[in-house]
């Protein structure tokens, strides 16, 4: 019998999403060549960040170095910045001058988080939504002796495609749990009593992707510690004394902590690839409307909302699969049901699970608050971070949500 001929199989992020599809694609490389593009040698566990700050640990233990697991898993490395993709040749395009053909492309580069999109922000403002800005943090936190800590989500521009879900932000949880690991982390240095901690958000209510059965707990954990929310506070830019929104009113602020806008990386646009905000378009195996051989998985498909790494790894899957089927090699596609699914870290050895699908039509909607929710946590980090990415096997997690969707169930 003839054997096929290999296919090109560019894979363009080397986050949660290109990781994912990278290792279930590894027990087919007789059927494709892969090539991994990113512009930095490593990946970062970014859902680790804010418990790395409080604890004041190197941000540069969360990285897995691509080369050597590039060269462990059988595919190529290309260190590299995408400039364009011409789908019509099928041709990547890099900064570098490199151009890469393909037979198909997954693009998982995730999203560009605008800092300079607020002014002030460099002179005033900090964050912990990447490993350079974290250790920004860190310094900043070490010289804390009291005061004001303003936390907040900036609004980001979505598409709005029918498969969309309409968002206002990518995903409050990790502003969340940074708020709550820095009442932990005041508490434990005694200065809790001359700071206040407030938060805001575009959204009203937080987090905005959930319904009551997730928003109440949360809300409720909030005045427990005294955290104050200001909803629907579009913010403008920040200053020596706070951040000033949209509306003219002014949020106080000795420090101030933001997450900033996301936008997709330039390449969409500058392949006409992208949606009217920007963003990937694709439909439910993930391809892209006008060029079938055009995945989309994580925060840059337009479909990812939250952008959260539970809806990355999913949309991964399901590219895969399509993928697959489309050689021969599998059945079926993954049918893709997302939903919401995060564990927070509520500090010490508190954590809340939160699961929903209501923002997809779905009836189960629910925050659990438990140790064991925590342990979950730890579990799941230790999981990618000595495993070099993997998450915890499907049947694992498949397990889990049916558990949860009964616990909701008996919760109403």
């Amino acid at each position: 019998m003839d054997q096929k001929p290999i296919k090109k199989l560019v894979i363009v992020g080397g986050g949660f999403a290109g990781l994912r599809a990278l290792y279930r694609l590894e027990d087919y490389e007789y059927r494709f060549e892969i090539t991994l593009v990113d512009p930095n040698d490593y990946s970062l566990e970014k859902p680790a960040l804010p418990e790395t700050v409080v604890e004041g640990k190197n941000p540069e233990r969360l990285r897995i170095e691509l080369p050597p697991l590039m060269r462990e898993h059988g595919a190529a490395f290309v260190q590299d910045r995408v400039e364009r993709v011409d789908p019509e040749a099928k041709r990547i395009y890099l900064s570098g001058g490199e151009i890469l053909p393909y037979d198909y492309l997954i693009l998982a580069a995730g999203a560009v988080k605008r800092y300079d999109a607020i002014p002030g922000y460099r002179e005033y403002g900090y964050s912990f939504c990447d490993d350079v800005e974290a250790q920004r943090l860190q310094k900043r936190l070490e010289s804390f002796e009291g005061g004001r800590i303003l936390l907040g989500i900036a609004p980001s521009r979505f598409g709005r495609g029918d498969e969309a879900p309409r968002l206002s932000t990518p995903w409050e949880g990790p502003l969340l749990e940074q708020a709550f690991l820095l009442d932990r982390l005041l508490r434990e240095r005694g200065i809790r009593e001359r700071s206040s901690i407030e938060i805001f958000t575009p959204a009203d209510r937080i987090p905005e992707s959930v319904g009551a059965g997730g928003q109440t707990p949360i809300e409720e954990r909030l005045r427990q510690r005294e955290i104050r929310v200001y909803s629907a506070r579009k913010i403008r830019a920040l200053g020596t004394g706070g951040a000033e929104c949209a509306d003219g009113s002014v949020l106080e602020g000795d420090l101030l902590i933001l997450i900033p806008p996301y936008e997709a990386p330039a390449f969409v646009e500058a392949s006409g690839l992208g949606d009217e905000a920007g963003w990937l378009p694709a439909d439910r195996r993930m391809r892209h409307p006008r060029y079938p051989k055009i995945y989309a998985a994580g925060d840059l498909n337009a479909l990812a909302l939250p952008r959260m790494g539970y809806l990355a790894v999913h949309q991964a899957d399901v590219a895969v699969s399509s993928i697959l089927e489309s050689e021969g090699l599998a059945a079926e596609g993954l049918e893709y049901r997302p939903g919401v699914f995060s564990v927070l870290d509520l500090g010490g050895a508190e954590g809340m699970l939160i699961y929903s699908d209501l923002l997809y039509g779905g009836s189960h909607d629910l925050a659990w608050e438990s140790a064991l929710a925590k342990l979950m946590k730890m579990g799941f980090d230790a999981e990618y971070r000595f495993t070099h990415g993997h998450l915890p096997p499907e049947k694992v997690m498949e397990s889990l949500e049916s558990i949860l969707r009964q616990l909701s169930e008996k919760a109403d």
